[in-house]
């Protein structure tokens, strides 16, 4: 960022990499689309909090309550970078003659030209134009296999997307680049690094879990870095105080336990719960510092958006515990932004083997409670995926798309 004191230099800088990488193969970012959600079709009954259905209509149409969510698992560097590349720092010795750190970009082997995609010096560019680069449409038709097309990304309606809020995990450069560098662009945010983050042992940054908000939108109220009480991994825990209407939210970013075993499932579920339990006490002591009569029933009241890389599948537990308590009518439960046959958010080829599944999720307070009262938020649209037709061969990561996971999005209307 040296030299660089407006967003207008960053997305010179932007324009300029894509253009170099645009030299060996089509480099755009992946055009995409909002679409309205399921959840929009579903309104709550009665008045909120004191607004009626023309007051909430009104309301609804203004831009100071619509709030923009981003999730964004952003590969780490020292998980996707070339064995030939400078290491930061020594490599442990337990990794020094592993063969899975001399074949180099994290065994995304399969990506073409490795060395100018998954360079750091490019893709960290790349991150940075996906949280604020102008690739995202407002609705309009779409296409048979159910993503954006953006074979014409032409058409009108083209524009830079201000998220409000943006949740990332697997941040390594958080200090040295993206805060930086996002604060040109009126953001700032928090960082928790992994106390043993694989990527250290490999000579780089430990990555973790970063939160940023946009400053004329929100003010920080609170803020708490934490790491579960079971394995190495983090959280981090913000109030949000949006300036509009005075309403306070809770915002949470994790990063949950990575691979496929029983245990590690296990051990998923437990940071799953440790978090649910985490956020039930804050949404209570909230209502009770708020002066409500009854805590419990009033944590309902509190907003709460959950970003993060889960790692696991909907049928697992560590996801089931965040949405069972809405069928169980617990006072703190959770939707989700995205339609339930979401068909991946992640989707890598490493080596021969190819992995496409949805382990990446925006979850919060749905716009009913239990008793058909209105709360929190409602979700209007969430970003379409990509359409499968326009996706590279080896999926993620590649030169339309600066990590193994896609970003996700989500439009909410904040109620006051």
């Amino acid at each position: 960022l040296r030299g660089m004191t407006t967003a207008a230099d960053v997305e010179e800088k932007i324009r300029q990499v894509r253009e170099d990488m645009g030299q060996y193969r089509p480099s755009d970012l992946y055009t995409r689309q909002w679409r309205p959600s399921p959840a929009a079709e579903t309104k709550c009954k009665g008045n909120v909090a004191g607004i009626n259905a023309t007051q909430e209509a009104n309301a609804s149409d203004s831009p100071s309550h619509t709030i923009s969510v981003m999730q964004f698992n952003a590969l780490a560097e020292g998980l996707s970078s070339g064995a030939s590349e400078p290491l930061p720092f020594g490599r442990s010795k337990e990794h020094r003659k592993d063969d899975t750190c001399k074949a180099g970009f994290g065994g995304f082997t399969a990506v073409p030209e490795p060395e100018i995609c998954l360079d750091y010096n490019n893709r960290r560019w790349r991150i940075l134009e996906t949280i604020v680069g102008k690739c995202y449409q407002e609705h309009r038709a779409i296409d048979d296999d159910g993503g954006s097309d953006d074979d014409d990304d032409g058409g009108g309606g083209i524009s830079s997307c201000p998220f409000d809020i943006i949740g990332m995990e697997e941040v390594d450069r958080f200090g040295g680049f993206f805060a930086p560098a996002l604060a040109l662009f009126g953001y700032q945010g928090i960082f928790n690094a992994k106390p043993r983050a694989p990527g250290v042992q490999l000579g780089f940054y430990s990555d973790g879990c970063a939160l940023f908000w946009k400053e004329d939108t929100f003010e920080l109220v609170d803020k708490a870095r934490r790491s579960f009480r079971v394995g190495t991994q983090v959280y981090l825990l913000a109030t949000l105080r949006h300036k509009a209407s005075g309403r306070p939210i809770v915002v949470a970013v994790t990063h949950l336990k990575a691979s496929k075993s029983k245990e590690n499932a296990r051990i998923r579920a437990l940071q799953s719960e440790e978090l649910l339990e985490v956020l039930q006490e804050k949404a209570a002591n909230f209502a009770e510092n708020e002066n409500c009569s009854d805590a419990r029933s009033n944590a309902h009241e509190v907003p709460i958006i959950v970003l993060g890389d889960f790692n696991a599948e909907p049928d697992e537990v560590a996801v089931e515990n965040f949405v069972i308590g809405r069928e169980k009518g617990s006072a703190l439960s959770f939707a989700s932004a995205y339609p339930a046959n979401l068909p991946y958010s992640t989707w890598k080829t490493r080596g021969t083997n190819t992995v496409k599944r949805v382990i990446d999720y925006i979850f919060y307070k749905p716009c009913c409670n239990v008793d058909g009262s209105p709360a929190g938020f409602e979700c209007r649209e969430f970003l379409e995926l990509p359409a499968d037709k326009n996706m590279e061969e080896q999926g993620l990561p590649g030169f339309r798309s600066p990590s193994d996971h896609i970003a996700l999005a989500a439009r909410f209307f904040l109620y006051i």
